[in-house]
């Protein structure tokens, strides 16, 4: 009962934290109007950083969610699961963009666009590559205990090559073109995000939350087929 109750709170946490960064940029508004800020281009101005982003930015964003979306569907072999794959790796990005924004406050126009590129390509592998470990894990065991399993083997390379990407694209921050610097502090915070808080803490806790249901529709009939076997060899050890 308790273990099950941190999962809740770490799954809760993980989206609470993710959501919240997203939109720190309006409460920083918010705050700056409140108090008066003596200089107005201290303020950030949050929706015309956010019509910054076009109609054909919006849809290409779509476009490669999509995408994403299917091939993780094709490789999962399920439904539910690739739903809060793709959707954590949106979150994180809208995190970093969110926590971008309220550092740099206007951002390049063609950040947003290419960072969800980077941010969605990288976080779709690592999510591929937990995932499917832990689908060959619970060819032998129970959902929870083959994330735990899969978590452990795969959380040492995930955190290393997370690390090192994120230091490869903050290594950008250096560079006095502004646009780039905002490139490569979107990039790696949004990687850090995607490491250390959506794969440690998000994703293990939805999937053991979802429990067998997280491989519906395929999962659930593979689990009634071994239902009907175990019965059918019970009984005939019976007869």
């Amino acid at each position: 009962m308790l273990t099950g109750r941190l999962y809740w709170i770490a799954a809760a946490l993980g989206g609470a934290a993710c959501v919240a960064a997203s939109f720190l940029p309006a409460f920083h508004v918010r705050l700056g109007a409140s108090i008066g800020a003596e200089d107005e281009q201290q303020t950030f101005d949050y929706e015309r950083t956010w019509s910054l982003v076009g109609y054909g930015t919006w849809f290409a964003i779509a476009a490669v969610v999509a995408c994403v979306l299917l091939i993780v569907i094709a490789l999962v072999r399920a439904l539910v699961a690739p739903l809060y794959l793709v959707g954590t790796v949106v979150l994180s990005y809208a995190a970093a963009l969110g926590v971008t924004t309220l550092v740099f406050g206007d951002l390049d126009p063609a950040l947003p666009l290419f960072a969800f590129i980077f941010l969605v390509a990288l976080g779709a592998d690592y999510n591929i590559f937990l995932i499917g470990r832990i689908r060959e894990e619970r060819a032998r065991m129970q959902t929870r205990p083959a994330v735990i399993e899969g978590l452990q083997r795969t959380g040492g390379v995930i955190t290393s090559a997370g690390l090192i990407l994120a230091g490869t694209f903050a290594a950008l921050i250096a560079l006095p073109v502004e646009g780039i610097a905002q490139m490569g502090f979107a990039i790696a915070l949004g990687v850090l995000i995607d490491t250390f808080l959506v794969r440690i803490f998000l994703v293990p806790g939805i999937a053991v939350l979802l429990g067998e249901r997280n491989w519906w529709p395929r999962g659930m009939a593979l689990r009634r087929n071994r239902k009907l076997v175990n019965v059918a060899v019970g009984g005939a050890s019976d007869g």
